[in-house]
């Protein structure tokens, strides 16, 4: 307090932007010392600071800071002040309100009731709760994302929009089966969540739920939220897609639950992925170690496609066969049109490995097939050493 005091007495201006918050008043906002905080915005303010000052593009106004990471009475006293609770802007959170539904209480030292309060404060001073801000999305989505009930049950009981749709997340639904959730997931289709409804980037649910998690703890938390999508409708035609993604993954258990549903098709080329074989072939040996017992998931994941009458020779006019994939390592800028699609082709050993178990597993499949960029499974092999 003193040595801002000082500073200002000595020409600092309160309003130059900057730095990792942005203005001097979004600073003191993010303070988790209240008294300090609350008598250095006052002091800021009462020398020109504006309330509602942009703190640029990564924050929009000292409110927006104060939800995510200040405290209770630092948000009051932006309320009190003026503060304009729909403030839109920034591009961590978009609102206020996004802001305080993904406040991690864990990372700020406080609890997860000072995070409910916080959206309290804010509803209660007129906060639109639907409000969405480009890619940030709605407060829902936010809350959905950071997997907390007791958020995303004070969000829809004062009318948050449950198929409210934007934001890099989707929809509400969309947000909670990134993190597997089954409660939020069960809550939020009780709730009147559209299953099917689909969002530009993500596709449906289902398909978020059957994509990659980095968490080895996940698997068995998957399997019951794509259980439970499936029991409550999920499109198969959105499962063919979502099986193509999740082979190339982290779980036989859910390939092979989503094999089991009526409709889907094992031979489905998909026209960035090709078959399911491919994804499998193009999956990095790093995650193998990750989600399985060294490259047992994998190999299980193979078995249940053969299982399921994959077709091994399926060609693909950017990779070629499952072979040529199994055999290519990670391209240099010579084919880097392909880099994209080959994402998984990194290691040598692994690549050998991946190689040696599908031609076991597949005695008739073609050696010689043409096609891909390199041409032939043995070329792929030649150029990666």
């Amino acid at each position: 307090m003193k040595i801002v005091q000082l500073l200002i007495e000595h020409g600092a201006d309160v309003s130059i932007p900057g730095g990792e918050y942005g203005t001097a008043l979004h600073a003191a906002a993010a303070s988790r010392y209240p008294d300090e905080a609350i008598q250095v915005m006052e002091l800021l303010l009462n020398h020109g600071a504006k309330v509602d000052q942009q703190g640029g593009s990564k924050w929009e106004t000292a409110l927006h800071v104060a939800c995510y990471e200040g405290t209770i009475e630092a948000v009051q006293f932006l309320l009190d002040y003026g503060a304009d609770v729909n403030a839109e802007g920034g591009s961590r959170f978009g609102t206020p309100l996004r802001a305080a539904a993904a406040r991690l209480h864990w990372r700020v030292s406080d609890s997860e009731e000072a995070k409910l309060r916080i959206m309290e404060m804010l509803i209660d001073n007129g906060v639109k709760v639907n409000q969405q801000s480009g890619e940030c999305g709605t407060a829902l989505q936010a809350a959905c994302l950071h997997e907390e009930d007791a958020p995303v049950h004070l969000l829809l009981d004062n009318g948050a929009d449950v198929n409210a749709r934007g934001g890099k997340n989707g929809t509400a639904l969309m947000a909670a089966c990134i993190g597997d959730n089954t409660e939020l997931v069960r809550l939020l289709l009780d709730r009147g969540a559209d299953v099917n409804a689909r969002a530009e980037e993500h596709g449906t649910a289902l398909m978020v739920a059957c994509q990659y998690k980095d968490d080895s703890d996940l698997p068995q938390t998957t399997i019951e939220a794509v259980q439970l999508l499936l029991d409550r409708g999920a499109d198969h035609s959105a499962v063919r897609y979502a099986a193509t993604h999740r082979f190339g993954h982290d779980n036989a258990d859910v390939l092979q639950l989503l094999l089991d549903q009526d409709g889907i098709d094992v031979n489905r080329v998909h026209e960035e992925y090709s078959t399911a074989l491919h994804t499998m072939m193009n999956i990095h040996n790093d995650w193998a170690v990750e989600i399985g017992d060294n490259m047992q998931n994998w190999r299980n994941g193979v078995d249940i496609l053969f299982k399921h009458g994959i077709a091994p020779n399926a060609m693909s006019d950017k990779l070629g066969s499952a072979l040529h994939v199994a055999c290519a390592i990670k391209h240099d800028d010579t084919h880097e049109n392909i880099v994209a699609s080959c994402w998984g082709c990194v290691d040598v050993d692994f690549k050998s490995d991946k190689t040696k178990y599908l031609l076991e597993q597949c005695p008739g499949i073609n050696v010689n097939a043409q096609g891909g960029a390199f041409g032939s499974a043995l070329q792929a092999a030649a150029y990666s050493g």
